[in-house]
């Protein structure tokens, strides 16, 4: 009997904790877009930034409409929907990620918007799960190379860096035995 009522019990703290994390994470969310209105704000006022062109943009109305892209079939005409509400919401360009859209104007526009903090650890974990196959992604691997300012060779270095390192110290092994069985 305590079995089940520990089960029952364990359901509804995982309802309970779903429910309540939701909220936490909209309400962060809704800090950081005030954040940044109040921030945009005061370099207006400094004159460093004409808020004007930005003040139509609406970040709130760009994550509800991408809070819909699960009832859509075609994801992109609701995503285009949001990035016009709100050009630098970061959940658009995780969204493109996640749905596999890799358009490289729209991330030079997100770093135009300074939010390649946010996105350059999105964009690695993806490319190095897709690293294997990173040839069929060349757009994934021009977006990084885009967030981290460095050429593409530069960025696939970075990408295979673990087993260029790996390669070489296979090879300085192997040239220590070559060495020491020719002393022998």
């Amino acid at each position: 009997m305590t079995t089940r009522n520990s089960s029952v019990r364990g359901k509804k703290d995982v309802a309970v904790m779903a429910k309540t994390y939701e909220e936490i994470a909209e309400a962060f969310g809704e800090y950081v877009s005030e954040l940044l209105q109040i921030f945009l704000l005061k370099l207006d006022s400094k004159g460093i930034f004409d808020y004007s062109k930005v003040r139509m943009f609406n970040i709130q109305r760009s994550n509800e409409l991408l809070k819909n892209l699960d009832m859509v079939e075609d994801k992109i005409p609701v995503l285009e929907l949001s990035f016009k509400s709100c050009p630098y919401n970061p959940d658009i360009y995780a969204k493109l990620l996640e749905f596999g859209i890799y358009d490289v104007d729209s991330f030079a526009t997100a770093k135009e918007f300074g939010l390649e903090t946010f996105l350059n650890p999105l964009v690695i974990d993806l490319c190095k799960k897709r690293l294997e196959n990173i040839e069929k992604n060349p757009e994934l691997l021009k977006i990084l190379a885009l967030l981290r300012d460095e050429t593409e060779i530069e960025t696939i270095k970075f990408l295979y860096s673990k087993d260029i390192n790996d390669i070489l110290n296979e090879y300085s092994l192997m040239k220590i035995i070559k060495t020491n069985n020719k002393n022998k």
